[in-house]
């Protein structure tokens, strides 16, 4: 049985390994590692330059149209150096979704801003009390004329200081089931209220 995945997988391999050696240094791995938190803005705009962020998203928007071997050596060679990639999962499942489920508005103006680097996100479902159940989600949005009103804790939002928005689960009925009335909002981290 051979286990390796594929020659686009070598490839990758052999890229990433290249733009590592070009644009992440000894002291930058030191820095991501003393800091923890998975996110540098200025080595994921790197990333974001190479056509690494949007990689696996589809060509039709943009992206690389790279197949799962690909995007799973990419981790994988970031992981092994050291680079603080946590934030660009985030951002590559949060563009897949805007891709999938969002509005014209979101893939028009979000998604390039992401692919770009110029924007950056944090998950924010986990609560205190509940932890990842997110049923048991008990931040609330609450409409109010044009806007939403939105009051909860959230906790482990890993990479929320060194980014743009929060993809956040907020509770918005509880009319229904639990694991119905829940509404994902994208919160600008410099809205009022946010800290």
């Amino acid at each position: 049985m051979d286990f390796r995945l594929g020659p686009k997988a070598e490839q990758v391999r052999r890229d990433i390994r290249a733009f590592l050696a070009e644009h992440f240094s000894e002291a930058e791995r030191r820095a991501a590692h003393a800091e923890g938190g998975g996110h540098d803005h200025a080595l994921y705009r790197k990333l974001a330059a190479e056509g690494w962020v949007s990689a696996g998203w589809p060509r039709e928007y943009g992206g690389g149209g790279r197949d799962p071997y690909e995007i799973l050596t990419l981790y994988w060679e970031l992981s092994k150096a050291g680079f603080p990639w946590f934030g660009l999962v985030n951002n590559s499942f949060i563009g897949h979704t805007l891709l999938a489920m969002g509005s014209d508005h979101h893939r028009r103006e979000i998604v390039p801003r992401i692919a770009s680097g110029e924007i950056a996100f944090a998950l924010g479902y986990s609560e205190p009390g509940s932890g990842s159940d997110v049923a048991a989600a008990r931040t609330t949005a609450t409409r109010e004329g044009d806007d939403w009103i939105i009051d909860g804790q959230k906790m482990w939002t890993t990479t929320a200081h060194a980014v743009q928005y929060i993809f956040m689960l907020t509770r918005t009925s509880t009319q229904d089931r639990p694991h119905r009335g829940l509404t994902m909002f994208l919160v600008p981290t410099d809205a009022d209220g946010v800290d």
